[in-house]
């Protein structure tokens, strides 16, 4: 690694300014994966975009390296394995009826202790992971080449569109959640005999973004999609009726809350009435 270091650049690794860059990255990159988490089911990888942002504001520092870099990236990285933590196991207890309500202290130590075993395992695994030849780890190798561009203190292009992006998305959403000018997703359902079936899509930017960085592997939420709503939907209206046949999509939400999303987290439809 200190190969990769200009000489010019002083050999600085674990400095406040990049431990402060880490943390603050960590936290709203935790927050964007429980959000995202909760929303549509996946978490994206906080790593990329953590090594473009954290490498962007080290460059308004006179003196930085690429160390740094790399620790601050490492330190924003935990924020999406401790998302993983909260927005994966909590709420299944809670739909599963061992929980009946979430508390914030209760929520903030068990994220904590999950935190901390997360961090203990990749301590004493890292050694062995690293040595192993066979283990790809493309993500590592994106991210090696993310942390080479600090070699070249002109290109800056990666950290301009993220900010861009960030804009964009946040005047978007402000369109669509705040002032209500612009719609966010769009639905279309149908009463077939005592049933109902339909299909929408979302205009959300975190929905659109996060599947444009997932790729070829929404193929299986896309299958997911399909057997949610055009066959569980209909079977379960169907088993347990329309809530009220003159509001179909209220009854088809209703559905799809009830009977239809705690089959996707091995839960029982009539243990989602809690």
């Amino acid at each position: 690694m200190t190969k990769l270091i200009p000489k010019l650049i002083p050999k600085l690794e674990l400095s406040p300014k990049s431990i402060i860059i880490g943390v603050v990255l960590a936290i709203l990159l935790c927050g964007a994966n429980m959000y995202l988490g909760l929303k549509i089911g996946t978490t994206i990888s906080a790593s990329i975009p953590a090594s473009i942002i954290s490498l962007g504001i080290l460059r308004m520092f006179r003196k930085y390296s690429i160390l740094e870099n790399n620790i601050s990236q490492t330190i924003a990285s935990a924020g999406e394995g401790l998302a993983g933590v909260i927005i994966f196991v909590f709420p299944a207890l809670l739909i599963l009826g061992v929980w009946k309500d979430f508390h914030y202290y209760e929520l903030l130590f068990l994220g904590l202790c999950g935190g901390f075993i997360g961090i203990a395992y990749s301590v004493l695994l890292r050694r062995v992971l690293l040595r192993d030849p066979n283990l790809p780890f493309p993500e590592g190798n994106a991210i090696g080449q993310v942390l080479l561009a600090t070699n070249n203190t002109q290109d800056k292009t990666g950290f301009k569109t993220i900010v861009s992006g960030i804009g964009i998305a946040a005047l978007i959403n402000l369109c669509q959640n705040g002032l209500k000018v612009l719609g966010d997703s769009y639905y279309k359902f149908f009463k077939v005999n005592n049933s109902v079936v339909g299909m929408g899509t979302s205009f959300s930017p975190a929905v659109i973004g996060s599947g444009f960085l997932i790729g070829g592997n929404t193929i299986i939420a896309f299958i997911g999609l399909l057997i949610g709503w055009l066959v569980l939907l209909p079977y379960f209206a169907t088993k347990y009726g329309l809530k009220d046949a003159s509001d179909l999509v209220g009854s088809a939400f209703f559905t799809w809350k009830n009977y239809v999303r705690p089959v996707g987290i091995g839960g029982a439809p009539d243990m989602a009435r809690i």
